[in-house]
């Protein structure tokens, strides 16, 4: 479902640069690994992590313990926490956007 989004939405000039900078982001080099471990509480680094997402274009941060549907197919996860983050939709900036059964081919609204 992902990918049909992609695929149909890169063509739309009011998701074009949306999309573009997203992928932007996801393909931005990694820093590198501190070389001293850093040792702290869960609690500690929970708040450091929800205060940098916070500050960092999320809207709400919140940690887990990953659970298999959350993953897509194809992909795996190896570290048991997961750390997901939620950007409100501006409604005002997609109002344009093309309606359901025009994106996806003739299908409606759930």
């Amino acid at each position: 479902m992902q990918q049909l989004f992609y695929t149909r939405m890169i063509n739309e000039p009011v998701f074009h640069q949306r999309i573009e900078d997203r992928r932007a982001n996801i393909n931005k080099p990694m820093d590198p690994p501190a070389e001293t471990k850093v040792e702290d509480t869960p609690e500690n680094w929970s708040r450091q992590i929800k205060a940098f997402s916070l500050a960092n274009e999320a809207d709400m941060v919140g940690i887990a313990r990953v659970r298999p549907e959350w993953v897509y197919e194809g992909f795996e996860v190896k570290l048991p926490w997961i750390i997901m983050q939620g950007v409100v939709q501006d409604y005002g900036q997609d109002r344009d956007r093309p309606r359901p059964h025009d994106q996806y081919g003739g299908a409606g609204s759930v």
